[in-house]
């Protein structure tokens, strides 16, 4: 499980398209970084015309599950939804998704904010929802080390799999999505110059 940064977990969430992804924490943070993070995601979307607002929420998690799914089920596409998911709720949460996960698929991108301890017994007594959601589980610490432009650089080629000359170049031309982590991508490059091109 790697560190990363919310903004970056933002990105890759918002890259994505759907489907399920867990950010750790330590247990005393875990309300913070979901707001922290649907703060994030809002701030992102802000400019997206596929997104809005609306479309990034918080859905309450009750011990049965019934109200996670009825709000699931209502949320359009492409919606991003964080759940925040305390040490009294995780285990009905897994098991509640473990049963019926099928029927978010294709749903809309869910981001489950859990403590590393929940993480790990989640790794280890629900195999298969693990081997549905474990490549897309990310750690964040709460004061670590700042952002680091190369770092993120590298994160953007690797997960569009464009060079910056390409974006450069696309963005030139007129081409380039007005998806925000390319405008991201060229103000990191200090091509803000670009954006709206």
């Amino acid at each position: 499980m790697s560190e990363v940064q919310l903004a970056e977990i933002a990105s890759r969430l918002l890259m994505g398209s759907g489907g399920w992804a867990i950010v750790a924490c330590s247990e005393a943070h875990v309300e913070r970084v979901a707001q922290e993070l649907l703060e994030e995601i809002s701030f992102l979307v802000a400019d997206d015309e596929g997104l809005s607002a609306t479309d990034v929420q918080s859905v309450p998690m009750e011990a049965d599950g019934s109200a996670f799914a009825d709000a699931l089920t209502r949320l359009r596409l492409p919606a991003v939804c964080v759940v925040r998911v305390s040490t009294e709720s995780w285990k009905a949460v897994v098991e509640f998704i473990e049963a019926s996960r099928g029927r978010f698929v294709g749903g809309p991108c869910v981001v489950l904010v859990m403590s590393d301890i929940n993480v790990a017994v989640l790794a280890g007594s629900a195999p298969n929802l693990w081997s549905w959601i474990g490549a897309r589980v990310w750690r964040h610490v709460l004061g670590a080390p700042g952002f680091n432009i190369a770092d993120r650089l590298k994160s953007l080629r690797t997960e569009t799999g464009k060079s910056d000359a390409e974006v450069i170049a696309l963005a030139e031309s007129g081409a380039l999505s007005p998806d925000p982590v390319f405008a991201e991508w060229l103000a990191l490059l200090g091509r803000g110059d670009l954006l709206g091109k």
